[in-house]
Protein backbone atom coordinates (compact mmCIF):
# COMPACT_ATOMS: atom_id res chain seq x y z
CA UNK A 1 0.00 0.00 0.00
CA UNK A 2 1.28 3.44 -0.95
CA UNK A 3 2.54 5.69 1.84
CA UNK A 4 0.38 8.68 2.64
CA UNK A 5 1.12 12.30 3.45
CA UNK A 6 -1.08 14.64 5.45
CA UNK A 7 -2.32 17.68 3.53
CA UNK A 8 -4.93 20.39 3.95
CA UNK A 9 -7.24 18.17 1.86
CA UNK A 10 -6.57 15.13 4.03
CA UNK A 11 -4.24 12.16 3.36
CA UNK A 12 -2.80 12.01 -0.16
CA UNK A 13 -0.33 9.57 -1.80
CA UNK A 14 3.21 10.30 -0.69
CA UNK A 15 4.51 10.53 -4.28
CA UNK A 16 2.16 13.42 -5.09
CA UNK A 17 3.89 16.80 -5.14
CA UNK A 18 2.54 19.79 -3.25
CA UNK A 19 2.90 22.70 -5.66
CA UNK A 20 2.00 26.38 -5.28
CA UNK A 21 -0.54 27.83 -7.69
CA UNK A 22 2.04 30.16 -9.24
CA UNK A 23 4.25 27.20 -10.25
CA UNK A 24 1.81 25.81 -12.81
CA UNK A 25 -0.23 28.86 -13.88
CA UNK A 26 0.40 32.18 -15.60
CA UNK A 27 -1.83 35.26 -15.17
CA UNK A 28 -3.55 35.87 -18.48
CA UNK A 29 -6.46 37.62 -20.14
CA UNK A 30 -6.30 40.42 -22.70
CA UNK A 31 -7.06 43.93 -21.40
CA UNK A 32 -9.50 45.70 -23.73
CA UNK A 33 -11.54 48.89 -23.82
CA UNK A 34 -15.24 48.20 -24.41
CA UNK A 35 -17.39 50.78 -26.15
CA UNK A 36 -21.06 51.36 -25.38
CA UNK A 37 -22.14 49.66 -28.62
CA UNK A 38 -19.94 46.60 -28.11
CA UNK A 39 -21.51 43.23 -28.89
CA UNK A 40 -19.00 41.25 -26.82
CA UNK A 41 -20.40 38.65 -24.46
CA UNK A 42 -20.06 39.59 -20.81
CA UNK A 43 -19.84 36.63 -18.46
CA UNK A 44 -20.02 35.84 -14.79
CA UNK A 45 -19.17 32.81 -12.65
CA UNK A 46 -21.81 31.03 -10.62
CA UNK A 47 -21.04 30.20 -7.02
CA UNK A 48 -20.63 26.61 -5.80
CA UNK A 49 -18.78 25.73 -9.03
CA UNK A 50 -21.94 25.77 -11.14
CA UNK A 51 -20.33 27.08 -14.29
CA UNK A 52 -19.32 30.15 -16.23
CA UNK A 53 -22.30 31.70 -18.00
CA UNK A 54 -23.13 34.70 -20.13
CA UNK A 55 -24.40 37.61 -18.08
CA UNK A 56 -27.97 38.44 -19.05
CA UNK A 57 -28.24 42.04 -20.24
CA UNK A 58 -31.56 43.57 -21.25
CA UNK A 59 -31.91 44.72 -24.84
CA UNK A 60 -30.43 48.20 -25.45
CA UNK A 61 -29.13 48.30 -21.86
CA UNK A 62 -25.44 48.96 -21.30
CA UNK A 63 -24.77 47.92 -17.71
CA UNK A 64 -20.97 47.86 -17.75
CA UNK A 65 -19.75 50.08 -14.95
CA UNK A 66 -16.36 50.51 -16.59
CA UNK A 67 -15.03 50.30 -20.13
CA UNK A 68 -11.88 48.55 -18.87
CA UNK A 69 -12.55 44.85 -19.32
CA UNK A 70 -10.58 41.63 -19.82
CA UNK A 71 -11.05 39.29 -22.76
CA UNK A 72 -10.88 35.57 -21.98
CA UNK A 73 -10.31 32.44 -24.04
CA UNK A 74 -11.70 28.90 -23.94
CA UNK A 75 -9.75 26.60 -21.63
CA UNK A 76 -8.51 29.35 -19.35
CA UNK A 77 -9.29 29.28 -15.64
CA UNK A 78 -11.47 32.09 -14.31
CA UNK A 79 -11.71 33.08 -10.65
CA UNK A 80 -13.98 35.63 -9.04
CA UNK A 81 -11.99 37.64 -6.51
CA UNK A 82 -15.23 38.42 -4.67
CA UNK A 83 -16.78 34.94 -4.60
CA UNK A 84 -13.84 32.53 -4.84
CA UNK A 85 -14.61 31.70 -1.21
CA UNK A 86 -18.06 30.58 -2.42
CA UNK A 87 -16.75 28.39 -5.24
CA UNK A 88 -17.07 30.93 -8.08
CA UNK A 89 -14.38 29.63 -10.43
CA UNK A 90 -13.98 27.28 -13.36
CA UNK A 91 -12.79 26.57 -16.89
CA UNK A 92 -13.97 28.87 -19.67
CA UNK A 93 -16.15 26.80 -22.07
CA UNK A 94 -15.72 26.88 -25.85
CA UNK A 95 -18.94 28.84 -26.41
CA UNK A 96 -17.60 31.74 -24.32
CA UNK A 97 -14.27 32.05 -26.12
CA UNK A 98 -13.58 35.77 -26.62
CA UNK A 99 -16.05 36.88 -23.93
CA UNK A 100 -15.21 39.64 -21.46
CA UNK A 101 -15.10 40.00 -17.68
CA UNK A 102 -14.56 42.86 -15.25
CA UNK A 103 -11.43 43.49 -13.22
CA UNK A 104 -13.05 41.62 -10.31
CA UNK A 105 -12.06 38.40 -12.07
CA UNK A 106 -8.63 36.86 -12.53
CA UNK A 107 -7.72 34.75 -15.55
CA UNK A 108 -5.03 32.08 -15.73
CA UNK A 109 -3.36 29.84 -18.30
CA UNK A 110 -2.11 26.43 -17.21
CA UNK A 111 1.32 24.93 -17.82
CA UNK A 112 0.11 21.84 -19.66
CA UNK A 113 3.39 20.05 -19.05
CA UNK A 114 2.66 20.09 -15.32
CA UNK A 115 -1.10 19.95 -14.89
CA UNK A 116 -4.26 18.76 -16.61
CA UNK A 117 -6.85 21.60 -16.52
CA UNK A 118 -9.75 19.25 -15.78
CA UNK A 119 -7.88 17.84 -12.78
CA UNK A 120 -7.32 21.33 -11.34
CA UNK A 121 -10.92 22.25 -12.07
CA UNK A 122 -12.00 19.15 -10.12
CA UNK A 123 -10.03 20.32 -7.08
CA UNK A 124 -11.99 23.56 -7.16
CA UNK A 125 -15.26 21.64 -6.97
CA UNK A 126 -14.43 20.78 -3.37
CA UNK A 127 -15.89 23.02 -0.64
CA UNK A 128 -12.64 22.57 1.29
CA UNK A 129 -10.86 24.42 -1.54
CA UNK A 130 -13.35 27.28 -1.26
CA UNK A 131 -12.48 27.38 2.42
CA UNK A 132 -8.85 27.71 1.47
CA UNK A 133 -9.74 30.65 -0.76
CA UNK A 134 -11.66 32.20 2.11
CA UNK A 135 -8.54 31.98 4.27
CA UNK A 136 -6.69 34.27 1.83
CA UNK A 137 -9.57 36.72 1.31
CA UNK A 138 -9.84 39.94 3.25
CA UNK A 139 -11.78 43.19 3.40
CA UNK A 140 -14.86 44.64 5.06
CA UNK A 141 -18.39 43.25 4.75
CA UNK A 142 -19.50 43.02 1.09
CA UNK A 143 -15.99 44.11 0.06
CA UNK A 144 -14.13 40.86 0.77
CA UNK A 145 -11.77 39.96 -2.06
CA UNK A 146 -9.17 37.32 -2.77
CA UNK A 147 -5.65 38.47 -1.96
CA UNK A 148 -3.92 37.35 -5.14
CA UNK A 149 -0.40 37.42 -3.66
CA UNK A 150 -1.49 35.02 -0.91
CA UNK A 151 -3.55 32.95 -3.34
CA UNK A 152 -0.52 32.44 -5.58
CA UNK A 153 1.33 30.80 -2.70
CA UNK A 154 -1.40 28.26 -1.86
CA UNK A 155 -0.28 24.68 -2.52
CA UNK A 156 -2.20 21.86 -4.18
CA UNK A 157 -1.74 18.08 -4.35
CA UNK A 158 -0.41 17.34 -7.85
CA UNK A 159 0.22 13.76 -9.07
CA UNK A 160 2.19 13.16 -12.25
CA UNK A 161 0.51 14.27 -15.46
CA UNK A 162 -0.46 10.77 -16.57
CA UNK A 163 -2.25 10.09 -13.28
CA UNK A 164 -4.01 13.46 -13.48
CA UNK A 165 -5.34 12.57 -16.92
CA UNK A 166 -6.61 9.19 -15.74
CA UNK A 167 -8.36 10.80 -12.78
CA UNK A 168 -9.87 13.45 -15.06
CA UNK A 169 -11.08 10.88 -17.59
CA UNK A 170 -12.80 8.88 -14.86
CA UNK A 171 -14.47 11.99 -13.40
CA UNK A 172 -15.69 13.04 -16.85
CA UNK A 173 -17.30 9.62 -17.24
CA UNK A 174 -19.07 10.09 -13.91
CA UNK A 175 -20.21 13.55 -15.01
CA UNK A 176 -21.62 12.06 -18.20
CA UNK A 177 -23.67 9.50 -16.25
CA UNK A 178 -24.91 12.22 -13.88
CA UNK A 179 -25.97 14.42 -16.81
CA UNK A 180 -27.79 11.53 -18.50
CA UNK A 181 -29.52 10.68 -15.23
CA UNK A 182 -30.49 14.32 -14.69
CA UNK A 183 -32.10 14.44 -18.14
CA UNK A 184 -34.03 11.24 -17.36
CA UNK A 185 -35.21 12.64 -14.02
CA UNK A 186 -36.30 15.85 -15.77
CA UNK A 187 -38.32 13.84 -18.32
CA UNK A 188 -39.95 11.79 -15.56
CA UNK A 189 -40.89 14.94 -13.68
CA UNK A 190 -42.51 16.34 -16.81
CA UNK A 191 -44.45 13.08 -17.19
CA UNK A 192 -45.42 13.30 -13.51
CA UNK A 193 -46.80 16.80 -14.06
CA UNK A 194 -48.90 15.59 -17.00
CA UNK A 195 -50.25 12.68 -14.96
CA UNK A 196 -51.09 14.90 -11.98
CA UNK A 197 -52.90 17.34 -14.26
CA UNK A 198 -54.83 14.49 -15.87
CA UNK A 199 -55.78 12.74 -12.62
CA UNK A 200 -56.84 15.92 -10.86
CA UNK A 201 -58.76 17.08 -13.91
CA UNK A 202 -60.48 13.83 -14.94
CA UNK A 203 -60.51 11.81 -11.77
CA UNK A 204 -59.73 8.15 -11.17
CA UNK A 205 -62.08 5.31 -12.06
CA UNK A 206 -61.71 2.97 -9.08
CA UNK A 207 -63.10 0.11 -11.14
CA UNK A 208 -61.08 0.66 -14.26
CA UNK A 209 -58.09 2.62 -13.08
CA UNK A 210 -56.96 5.97 -14.37
CA UNK A 211 -59.10 7.79 -16.90
CA UNK A 212 -55.93 8.95 -18.64
CA UNK A 213 -56.21 8.67 -22.41
CA UNK A 214 -60.00 8.25 -22.44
Amino acid sequence: MDDRQDTFWGPRPAHWRMLPWCSFTTPSGKPIIVTSNSRAKQVTVRIRHRGIVERQIKRNQHNMKTSNQTQISAGQFLISRIDARNGACGLVPEELDGAIVTKDFRVFDFDLEIVCPIYIDSIFRLPITWKLCESVSDGSTNRVRLDMALFDSLVYPIPDLSEQKHISSFLQSVDSVINDTSELVSSLRQLQTVLIHNLLGRGFDINGGSTYGR
